[in-house]
């Protein structure tokens, strides 16, 4: 192949209805992404690139995506990507093109940029367990599994870790894959780097079927920000009530897509606090006072939470029906683009 001529891979969902557009999108973020990491970035050619893609798809789709289904598109400030993504849309002229994260604080504003959050996670955990409610023999009070290191998550781990008594009574991990961290803590059901994903999840069930409450250390604990990650998902799918260490407002978010929350068993005032230190000593004090609860008396208000943990799963499983869905069993596409002629010559989809 002429050195001219470079091969890329979009993404793209098949309309079902009768329309003019073959497709209901065409998703750049394969292109995007690749291109952002590359360390011989050069924003015109990207540029010229994704111009030659809309231009030769503008008749073909309904609108063109750039898709983050399970993160968030960060501040503007020294993010290439952003201004790429600017000076894309300045020579495209292009009015269909949309940024979708999976943010759904709704505080985003983007100049020049239609911008969407949605809760894509929502309901992904649910396949792998059984859908009905069903009785659990707790063994331990908490779960609280952490992953990549962050401030919020060292307090709740410290916290936890640092008690005797509180490091009993829940099944702690943090940093698992990174052996050089100080707090480095596995547990049996870890997710190592490099499995089937899944694993992540099928083998949770015997963990979660044994602990009561989750406390779940959210990715974001910045108030700008409400990413609801397979952490709060797998509470859903679990039937677990939860303890949420994330932004502020949080839970009220999850109350306004149809989810139950916990403030008839306990103090969930921590989701109005916009001050963190204030927040995390509300979270502790109710780890603390739960963790006092014999493991009977967890067992009675398990039983008392039937309807709203059933709730919340039911909930899960039509978020997934109705937004995961969309945007799982897409098809992917080689491109071929010319840089000297600055077009399209070759796709494997016509």
């Amino acid at each position: 192949m002429s050195n001219l001529v470079t091969e890329h891979f979009i993404q793209y969902k098949v309309s079902k209805e009768s329309s003019n557009f073959k497709y209901d999108w065409i998703d750049l973020s394969p292109i995007m992404f690749g291109i952002w990491n590359d360390e011989n970035f050069d924003i015109d050619f990207n540029v010229n690139l994704l111009c030659a893609i809309t231009e030769y798809f503008k008749d073909k789709t309904k609108y063109f995506y750039f898709l983050m289904t399970g993160e968030v598109f960060l501040d503007v400030v020294n993010n290439p990507l952003y201004e790429l993504i600017i000076k894309f849309l300045e020579k495209s002229k292009i009015t269909n093109f949309y940024l979708i994260d999976n943010d759904i604080n709704n505080k985003k504003t983007y100049k020049n940029i239609n911008y969407e959050g949605r809760p894509f996670i929502i309901g992904r955990n649910s396949k792998w367990v059984n859908p009905y409610f069903y009785d659990k023999r707790f063994k331990k009070h908490f779960i609280c599994l952490n992953g990549k290191d962050m401030y919020h998550r060292q307090i709740i781990f410290d916290y936890i870790n640092n008690s005797q008594t509180l490091k009993e009574k829940t099944f702690l991990s943090y940093e698992p894959n990174d052996k050089s961290n100080p707090r480095h803590t596995t547990i049996e059901i870890d997710r190592i780097d490099g499995q089937d994903p899944k694993y992540r999840y099928v083998n949770l069930n015997p963990l979660c079927d044994i602990s009561f409450c989750n406390i779940i250390t959210e990715s974001f604990f910045d108030n700008k920000y409400i990413h609801i990650t397979e952490k709060t998902d797998r509470a859903f799918s679990y039937r677990q009530p939860f303890i949420m260490v994330g932004g502020s407002g949080y839970l009220k978010k999850l109350k306004e897509l149809g989810f139950k929350t916990f403030d008839r068993w306990w103090d969930e005032s921590y989701d109005d606090e916009f001050n963190n230190d204030t927040k995390i000593e509300k979270i502790k004090k109710i780890i603390l006072d739960i963790s006092n609860w014999s493991i009977e008396k967890c067992t009675n208000v398990y039983y008392e939470m039937e309807s709203v943990l059933q709730h919340n799963y039911e909930i899960s499983t039509k978020f997934f029906e109705s937004i995961g869905k969309e945007y799982t069993h897409i098809d992917s596409c080689l491109v071929r683009y010319d840089k000297k002629k600055h077009k399209i010559i070759y796709t494997d989809i016509e």
